[in-house]
């Protein structure tokens, strides 16, 4: 992967030598991550959820030709810490995980609409337990855990973006892995930007994949959670500065179950952009 990357990103920090507009973003978030398990104290095994800090942080790189023509990259690290909680008689857990995506994508701008599509690595990679085999002698042999790649997560997706209606004006977004997003809550969404005392306050729903996970029925494809969130970004001259929230509708990344807590529903961050 690294030899494709490396060079998409010396193209892309090099398009601004050709003219056009560039446009870079950073965002961070931070919220809850929460994971479903039947209740051992229940025979009619209770659906439940416990929960642990979640932290994302990303960047994308947008450039408009002249002629109108689209071109970047973006990459985003979601980051969901370690947890446990007693069920019964066993502990359910939570490992410490990382989900690294970057992406690349090409697209056009007709003003009224713009349609960008490309190519996303959604990469994960977690601290696993040892695991003890049982040989055909009978004897016992373990295989050493750690935090490594998780390849039965890991995935090469298609990324989009639409967008109808004048971009400085009232206008919609249709967005799967793309703009500000992390890969847990909103990795396919639905947004609305209206114009407010110059800035665009926005409200965003995020939808769970096609087919649930995507690509079919087997668990650990990709998903993403229901949230409800609004944004309100102001421009500066060449800058712009946003703040968002969200609300968890509902969870799908991390099981379904009870979620304890109206507190753990919420999540919230920021976003900083650069136009030149």
């Amino acid at each position: 992967m690294r030899k494709i990357l490396t060079p998409m990103i010396a193209i892309i920090i090099s398009l601004p030598l050709w003219g056009g507009v560039s446009k870079w973003s950073l965002y961070g978030e931070v919220g809850f991550y929460h994971k479903g398990y039947d209740d051992r104290k229940y025979l009619d095994s209770f659906k439940t959820t416990f929960h642990s800090n979640i932290s994302s942080l990303g960047t994308e790189y947008r450039y408009l030709r002249d002629d109108n023509m689209l071109i970047g990259g973006g990459f985003v690290e979601t980051t969901i810490q370690s947890a446990e909680i007693k069920n019964y008689d066993i502990y359910e857990t939570i490992p410490f995980t990382v989900i690294t995506l970057p992406y690349i994508f090409i697209g056009k701008d007709f003003g009224f609409l713009s349609f960008e599509l490309g190519v996303s690595w959604y990469l994960t990679f977690k601290d696993f337990s040892d695991l003890t085999h049982i040989n055909e002698d009978g004897t016992e042999s373990t295989q050493n855990g750690g935090f490594n790649w998780n390849r039965h997560e890991s995935h090469v997706f298609p990324n989009f973006k639409l967008r109808l209606l004048e971009e400085d004006s009232f206008h919609i977004e249709l967005k799967f892995g793309r703009g500000r997003f992390n890969p847990v809550d909103n990795l396919f969404n639905l947004a609305l930007y209206f114009p407010l005392y110059g800035g665009f306050l926005g409200t965003e729903i995020s939808m769970k994949t096609p087919k649930t996970n995507f690509y079919d029925e087997y668990d650990g494809m990709l998903r993403s959670n229901q949230k409800l969130s609004f944004s309100y970004s102001y421009d500066i001259d060449i800058l712009s500065f946003e703040l968002f929230a969200g609300y968890l509708l509902k969870n799908i990344h991390g099981g379904s179950g009870k979620i304890s807590g109206f507190f753990y529903r919420f999540s919230g961050g920021f976003q900083l952009s650069l136009k030149w």
